[in-house]
């Protein structure tokens, strides 16, 4: 439903018109954010990336756990290559939830570790490609419905970004899978 995922997008502040790739989870240090936004502002100097914004939706408090949200956040403030095109959302209702992911072009999991990656089921089951981490129980989750990158490895991270965005005819088939891989 269009009109339910720009409403969705506007309470979460995500400009409704834009392509996004989105994070759901918490701003914690071992989710490695600080490595998606390098890699994000690394690929933002490559062709249709330049037109794709980043958000990050979670709790900024940390759910129990250490968060690096202010530090995300300051360095995004301080870097205009990336102050209007990466949007730290908080936490959304599981309404809004599920039109975000319907309405992105993937979901980000650029964890150093992850142990089962909830978000990428969920992204998966309203047919959103992954970009993720080669570690973890990522890959055995994520099967063949997204792009790998190593989480130390900024270059990595840009490369898979940039595939994402440019590659339609991946994207799309990427989308198949998570759908099936899914069910």
């Amino acid at each position: 439903d269009a009109a339910r995922n720009i409403a969705a997008r506007e309470r979460a502040g995500i400009p409704a018109d834009v392509p996004v790739i989105i994070f759901v989870g918490g701003m914690a240090p071992h989710k490695n954010l600080h490595g998606l936004l390098d890699g994000f502002e690394k690929a933002s100097n490559n062709g249709d990336v330049q037109r794709v914004h980043l958000a990050l939706i979670g709790d900024f408090k940390g759910a129990g756990f250490f968060s690096n949200y202010d530090s995300l956040h300051d360095r995004v403030q301080a870097n205009p290559q990336l102050r209007d095109r990466v949007h730290f959302s908080g936490y959304v209702s599981d309404a809004d939830l599920v039109a975000l992911y319907s309405s992105a072009l993937a979901v980000a999991m650029p964890s150093y570790s992850e142990g089962f990656g909830l978000p990428a089921i969920e992204a998966m089951a309203c047919a959103v490609p992954i970009l993720a981490s080669n570690r973890g129980a990522l890959p055995e989750v994520v099967g063949d419905a997204g792009i790998y990158f190593d989480p130390f490895e900024v270059e990595t991270i840009s490369r898979a970004i940039t595939e994402m965005v440019e590659n339609v005819t991946l994207r799309e088939q990427l989308a198949i899978n998570a759908l099936a891989n899914a069910r």
